[in-house]
């Protein structure tokens, strides 16, 4: 079913977004969070076979799988940087909420943390 207010959600997200760089002359900083649910932490079994003249590169298709993690990824809208980027074999509430105090103790200055969720 189409969100009736999706328009509006979307206007309010570009407004945050839009207004970062002013809010923060005067302390505020703006996140985009990301959060990666079951990324594998793959490696090829095989090194990639020689390159030949006329052949693009070739590969074996085998893998060694190392597991899965769930990453929690902050871009700062205004800066461009990636900030405090957390993983763990985990996404719970109390996953996130690690995450969320860890990523606003990580800069004393800012005197607000803005989000928007959409």
């Amino acid at each position: 079913m189409p969100d009736a207010q999706r328009d509006e959600k979307i206007r309010d997200g570009c407004e945050v977004y839009a207004s970062a760089p002013e809010r923060a002359k005067g302390g505020e900083r703006t996140m985009s969070v990301d959060e990666l649910t079951g990324v594998q932490a793959l490696e090829r079994k095989y090194p990639d076979l020689p390159m030949q003249p006329g052949h693009v590169l070739r590969r074996e298709f085998e893998y060694i799988r190392h597991g899965t993690l769930s990453w929690f990824i902050n871009f700062d809208v205004v800066t461009g940087h990636i900030i405090e980027p957390s993983y763990g074999p985990t996404r719970t509430e109390e996953d996130a909420l690690a995450h969320f105090q860890h990523l606003i103790a990580s800069d004393p200055k800012a005197t607000r943390v803005a989000h928007h969720a959409g």
